[in-house]
């Protein structure tokens, strides 16, 4: 292997952090749909959804109807 056990081990956090990442944007996207379609109230989100995710997806649900 090119790089050697290291690489690999950076290769591997990287690959996890994009996936997290990736996560955190559809779980993002999931709540201003319950929002928008379902006037899901914030603690129903909160059951499922972290409260940094909804804070998300309100700021960009602001900055969407500028």
């Amino acid at each position: 292997l090119i790089g050697g056990p290291l690489a690999l081990q950076i290769a591997e956090k990287a690959y996890q952090q994009g996936e997290e990442a990736g996560q955190r944007q559809a779980n993002i996207a999931a709540i201003k749909n319950m929002i928008n379609r379902f006037h899901a109230t914030k603690e129903v989100i909160l059951e499922d959804y972290t409260e940094s995710e909804y804070n998300t997806a309100i700021a960009e649900l602001q900055s969407e109807s500028k």
